[in-house]
């Protein structure tokens, strides 16, 4: 079973997150939510696999969030789910330690593969960030034309 907890400062974005989520196989949504101070509250007490990361949060953000997740909590992964499609931004949060990073405009097929990529302990990089975008050779790279429906 993989647990995920939402993080985002949007009830609409965890809403259709969690509605995208719900019924996959081996998933369990165990938590949400909208900042990265509750996200680090609730890891204390809650056991997760990965944390859908949003960056842009009052309190305190993704990017700090990410730093701390992975110094604490070194078995959980982050996942960033963002809009900002930034070369030096992307490569801030992998340095903070994300385990994959992917745009919010991505659907449902895209999310699915990023968690459970991560989940085998390689990295992921959504498709129009590129192979190119960090210098890694290394990363799963989702290609919708490559999935069989």
């Amino acid at each position: 079973m993989i647990r995920i907890m939402l993080v985002d400062d949007h009830a609409l974005i965890r809403d259709a997150i969690r509605s995208l989520l719900e019924g996959e196989v081996n998933f369990q949504l165990v938590g949400e939510a909208a900042n990265g101070q509750q996200a680090l509250d609730l890891l204390a007490e809650t056991p997760t696999n990965i944390v859908l990361m949003d960056v842009n949060m009052p309190v305190m953000g993704g990017e700090e969030a990410t730093e701390i997740i992975c110094a604490n909590f070194p078995k959980t992964k982050v996942l960033i789910l963002s809009m900002l499609n930034n070369k030096e931004f992307v490569r801030r949060l992998m340095d903070a330690g994300a385990s994959g990073y992917i745009l919010k405009n991505a659907g449902k097929a895209e999310i699915v593969l990023a968690i459970r990529f991560i989940m085998t302990g390689h990295p992921f990089m959504s498709s129009e960030l590129g192979l190119g975008l960090l210098g890694r050779q290394t990363w799963g790279i989702y290609a919708p034309d490559t999935i069989k429906r």
